[in-house]
């Protein structure tokens, strides 16, 4: 007489009607069921269905069959687009399933992690879809003949489904190339392996020999930096040497050509001294 179905992962629960009639206390809270059907016969005296993700409509026509002392919980706060009606959160949707999905799609697709600056690997993504897709294989096995709104949904369910599992193939794809990209870089920096370790650490192996090496790279340029300069300015000392000996050459080439022209005059003088000494000589 008593089922807990509370704090599972519930959306379906339409094709139960008949079991649910039978019982006395259901609790159905915290799942994410839009519709619930109970007949006016049923037997319940205490149901809970709060925190779910009810659709208006299907809301209303519940309560037509389920008195609200019977109903022993409520919902204090509703999520964006949802409001309060018979004390529980219920959206006003024409495709209410299909609305489920693309939220479920919203809270684990890549590009909302990122927005909420979350981590987020392609492994997480590709699980995300994987147990989306097979969400939707268990609902497939349910019948939607007769009901156009339902196989309407159904057909955009599949469609969305697959769409997701084009994307998780290529997730799958650029995985296989950066694991082969950092296989490529291992290689090619003579970097040993590890087949047990992720992938990621033999990544940071990578990074680490190029972190390495470009240090050493640094410091060999500094070396011949500083030699470079040492050379430079050894030339400079040796041009400022040579500068200065350029002089010395100037100033003594100068004091020689002044030489010459004192030995000159003085040799002049000589002649002169020597013309009129032979001309006071007597005869």
């Amino acid at each position: 007489k008593v089922l807990d179905l509370s704090h599972n992962h519930l959306m379906w629960v339409e094709h139960n009607q008949a079991q649910f009639d039978k019982l006395q206390y259901l609790y159905l809270d915290h799942n994410s069921i839009v519709t619930l059907k109970l007949s006016a016969h049923h037997t319940l005296k205490n149901l809970t269905l709060s925190h779910n993700d009810w659709e208006c409509n299907s809301l209303r026509a519940l309560f037509i069959n389920v008195a609200r002392p019977a109903v022993d919980d409520a919902d204090q706060h509703c999520k964006i687009d949802y409001h309060l009606e018979h004390g529980l959160c219920c959206k006003e949707s024409d495709k209410p399933y299909l609305d489920r999905l693309l939220q479920y799609i919203a809270m684990t697709s890549v590009v909302e992690k990122q927005r909420k600056k979350e981590s987020c690997s392609a492994i997480n993504a590709i699980h995300s879809v994987q147990s989306l897709v097979h969400f939707t294989k268990q609902q497939g096995v349910v019948s939607l003949q007769g009901n156009q709104q339902l196989e309407a949904e159904g057909n955009e369910l599949r469609a969305a489904v697959q769409q997701l599992t084009n994307e998780q193939i290529q997730q799958k794809q650029l995985l296989q190339g950066l694991h082969a990209e950092i296989d490529t870089n291992l290689r090619r920096y003579r970097l040993s392996k590890d087949e047990l370790a992720r992938p990621s650490e033999n990544l940071n192996k990578v990074f680490t020999h190029l972190k390495e090496r470009h240090a050493f790279k640094l410091r060999e340029t500094q070396a011949r930096r500083t030699e470079a300069d040492a050379k430079q300015k050894e030339t400079e000392d040796l041009e400022q040497e040579n500068i200065a000996l350029e002089r010395q050459l100037d100033n003594k080439n100068t004091m020689q050509i002044l030489l010459r022209q004192l030995t000159l005059l003085k040799r002049q003088q000589i002649k002169q001294l020597l013309a009129k000494l032979s001309k006071h000589r007597p005869i």
